[in-house]
């Protein structure tokens, strides 16, 4: 099984105080879940599974998330 990773850091006024919004990063992971699974389906016809795994340690300032899948 191939697996690959992304990291993404969230940075700026909504996550200086080191929180973030549920209502602004649920979204925001949903949506990026949607855009791997869709592309999987394009590249690979449905011959393909993809998942996407969140691992997170969480640091004040900003939010750092990788994603494996």
């Amino acid at each position: 099984m191939r697996k690959e990773s992304l990291c993404i850091a969230y940075a700026g006024e909504k996550v200086d105080n080191g929180s973030m919004d549920v209502n602004d990063f649920a979204p925001a992971l949903l949506a990026f879940g949607d855009l791997v699974s869709e592309a999987n389906k394009v590249l690979n016809h449905d011959d393909s599974k993809v998942n996407v795994y969140v691992k997170s340690n969480f640091q004040k300032v900003r939010c750092k998330m990788k994603l494996n899948s």
